[in-house]
């Protein structure tokens, strides 16, 4: 199919042809569905391919990292957040609602804690996070625990 699509065709007097990438990932036989996990996980294999070159694919591993290119790939606001996270200069003003949206766009999965708190899931790799009812942006001894997480989980601003 790959090797189809970038033939030529004729379109009137003109010549056109197109490229092709494709991310692939697949649900175990046995797992709960869960489209959103399922499209990230799609989405990251997707940045993977983008890297190779035109007229290719890449599947999904859960263990894959992110290089500094296909976090290029991100939007431009997962891209700040990644950035401030592993920044030398840790900003106290990132906001909760931007984690949880990089998070959840980096394929973590989440559940409640006790309390305040929550736990995210991210390449087999779990979080506590305390999520104050009186701040909107995550402390930055919380955002020193995040850039550790998300280290330990494979996934780097280099």
């Amino acid at each position: 199919m790959i090797e189809l699509i970038p033939a030529p065709v004729q379109f009137g007097n003109d010549e056109l042809s197109v490229g092709v990438s494709i991310g692939i990932a697949q649900q175990l036989y046995g797992t709960e569905y869960n489209l959103d996990l399922l499209m990230q996980n799609t989405d990251k294999a997707q940045y993977k391919t983008k890297n190779l070159g035109k007229n290719t694919f890449s599947v999904y591993s859960p263990d894959q990292v992110l290089t500094k290119k296909e976090v290029l790939a991100m939007s431009k606001k997962h891209q700040k957040v990644l950035s401030a996270i592993f920044s030398d200069h840790l900003s106290s003003n990132i906001h909760w609602k931007e984690i949880e949206s990089l998070l959840i766009h980096l394929g973590a999965e989440f559940r409640e804690g006790t309390g305040a708190s929550f736990v995210a899931t991210l390449n087999n790799i779990e979080f506590t996070m305390h999520r104050s009812h009186q701040n909107a942006t995550m402390s930055k001894k919380s955002l020193h625990l995040l850039r550790k997480f998300l280290q330990s989980a494979n996934v780097v601003d280099n």
